[in-house]
């Protein structure tokens, strides 16, 4: 009797363990199958976070440029004024003191044109719309630039915005590829575990099993 029942008995407990290492190995396995889905979603996250921070660099880029324009815009319209103002300074001292020259009868810019003026009145009036007109289009190219340096502004929040992103995808990759490696490390040992385990229960089957008899067999 106790020539069958102790193989029988060294057969019960590597029976289980294999069981539960098959079970095991399993659910590593589907562990590591999500990983892997999870890894290649998040690979294409940091490539998206990539597109969106090199675009967003390119905004901030035109963004700066529009800033630079419109800034020198506004000097242009500066040195506008000042140069209309200087003529007109120049027109009322010739005016005064010589009268009415007829190099301003030949003039062929809309300021020097204003040297036809007849009276010191008209002149005067010509001046003020013309200095007037002057000053809205400066106006207006400081509105431009201050609408384009919040436009900047926000570029540059933007490109902070994407490169955080980024940085939170990279992290979020690099920790799902850590656990994936430690999940295989898992595997690793639990296949071991399982090839150790079906080895020693094909040597306890092959003990358990009586010669000439087809029992053992199932």
């Amino acid at each position: 009797g106790m020539v069958l029942t102790t193989p029988q008995l060294a057969n019960a407990k590597p029976a289980d363990d294999l069981a539960e290492l098959v079970t095991e190995v399993a659910n590593v396995n589907q562990k590591l199958q999500d990983l892997g889905a999870s890894i290649q979603s998040q690979q294409e996250s940091v490539n998206k976070a990539i597109l969106d921070v090199q675009t967003a660099r390119e905004k901030a880029t035109t963004a700066q440029q529009d800033v630079d324009a419109s800034a020198q815009s506004v000097k242009d319209a500066d040195a506008a004024i000042t140069a209309a103002q200087d003529r007109f300074d120049q027109f009322a001292s010739a005016m005064y003191v010589h009268g009415p020259s007829s190099s301003y009868l030949t003039a062929k810019d809309p300021i020097d044109i204003l040297g036809t003026a007849a009276t010191g009145q008209a002149l005067s009036l010509s001046t003020q719309k013309v200095m007037s007109d002057l000053a809205r289009a400066r106006t207006e190219q400081v509105n431009r630039e201050s609408t384009a340096r919040l436009a900047k502004q926000q570029a540059d929040d933007a490109v902070k915005a994407a490169e955080t992103s980024q940085q939170s995808a990279v992290e979020a990759l690099t920790n799902a590829q850590q656990t994936f490696k430690s999940q295989q490390a898992d595997l690793d040992r639990l296949t071991a575990e399982r090839a150790d385990v079906q080895t020693k229960l094909q040597a306890a089957q092959a003990l358990s099993a009586p010669t000439g008899r087809s029992g053992g067999a199932a």
